[in-house]
């Protein structure tokens, strides 16, 4: 639902209290999809949810080496790195 933009104000920070747990957590398809998920929703969201985006940041800056592990699919892994790169430069400081 998140990755559709439902019910963000209830889901994104339960999200971010399981990544906070492990930045890496599995939805329903594969590990780090959540993240996946949360990294892609809009920066409006996040610019008004200043105290989640600072969680956000610090689940992205805590766990470097959770963008770096090769994981038996590529492509997921691809889509976190510039997913990431994104979701900074959208939500700098």
């Amino acid at each position: 639902m998140i990755g559709q933009s439902i019910g963000l104000e209830y889901l994104v920070p339960i999200a971010l209290n399981k990544l906070e747990v492990d930045c890496l957590a599995e939805g329903d398809f594969y590990p780090g999809d959540l993240l996946v998920s949360v990294l892609s929703i809009r920066s409006d969201y996040w610019s008004t949810h200043p105290a989640q985006r600072a969680l956000m940041r610090s689940i992205i800056q805590l766990n470097p080496d959770a963008f770096e592990k090769q994981h038996s699919v590529e492509d997921i892994m691809n889509q976190l790195r510039a997913q990431r790169s994104h979701w900074l430069e959208a939500n700098g400081e």
